[in-house]
């Protein structure tokens, strides 16, 4: 792998919610050989999915590996539903909903 791909590795890994299997990762992102173009649709559908309740469900629980990202060419999923985002402190929560405090 040359430099140039491995900047590019890093820069997609560095996107990447769940760092699991790095050198399976690798060897993905080596065989599927994206160009800057690919490179900048995968990273910003990576930045999308985060924000979807499929991947904020359990912690992350269901982010995939980042190779099975990669293989299964994820990011031309369609879009998920987007999570609403919920408060961090416990009064607010109730509040939220429909609770009293």
């Amino acid at each position: 792998m040359n430099v140039i791909n491995r900047l590019e590795f890093n820069a997609f890994w560095a996107a990447y919610p769940r760092r699991q299997a790095k050198q399976d990762a690798l060897k993905a992102f080596t065989k599927l050989k994206p160009d800057n173009d690919l490179l900048t649709v995968i990273i910003d559908a990576v930045k999308r999915q985060t924000d979807t309740e499929d991947w904020q469900r359990d912690g992350g629980r269901f982010i995939p590996l980042p190779a099975s990202y990669l293989n299964g060419r994820r990011w031309e999923d369609e879009p998920g539903q987007q999570a609403e985002p919920k408060p961090k402190h416990r009064y607010l929560n109730r509040y939220y909903q429909g609770g009293s405090p």
